[in-house]
């Protein structure tokens, strides 16, 4: 990750659903900031709180959220 910051000003990584995998909080440490995308109607908003606390207790950041329309 450090030589694709130097590399370029933004880096982007696709995690796995939050929720359902470590990995990606685990990647959460070694970047700048996590976006979280959220499905619409779907996904719960106490979900989305143990998200943002668990990223709180190892010091990552929450950028924002992205909410997607639900497909019906």
């Amino acid at each position: 990750i450090d030589d694709l910051k130097c590399r370029f000003d933004i880096v982007i990584i696709n995690g796995n659903d939050m929720s359902k995998s470590i990995n990606s909080l685990t990647l959460s440490r070694f970047v700048d900031g996590t976006i979280c995308v959220v499905e619409e109607r779907k996904t719960k908003l106490k979900l989305l709180e143990e998200v943002s606390e668990s990223l709180d207790k190892i010091n990552s950041k929450l950028l924002g959220t992205i909410i997607i329309k639900n497909k019906r």
